[in-house]
């Protein structure tokens, strides 16, 4: 009798091992599922940062051509900013 019970003693505490390795590994494939997940949103977001990049590089040299205008313009053609009693203000 107690050949038995150490017995299914021990065949519950491999099983209870078994059932808890189980559970383990549900639970690192879960963790592992979330961060690859995390991972591709960030991927996503940093490929969204890269070409908002682009789009700020392409405006901020458009906007320098308008300073290469207005330079020729005081260089080449000799022209100035008018003062402020110069400037005539219309309205509809």
């Amino acid at each position: 009798m107690v050949r038995k019970l150490g017995h299914g003693m021990l065949i519950f505490a491999a099983w209870f091992l078994v059932m808890g390795s189980a559970l383990s590994v549900i639970y690192v494939t879960h963790r592992a599922r979330l961060a690859t997940h995390e991972l591709e949103t960030l991927r996503h977001a940093a490929a969204d940062l890269q070409a908002e990049s682009g789009q700020l590089l392409l405006e901020k040299s458009s906007l320098s051509a308008y300073a290469r205008v207005e330079q020729m313009a005081l260089k080449e053609l000799n022209m100035t900013v008018p003062d402020t009693d110069q400037v005539v203000v219309v309205k509809r």
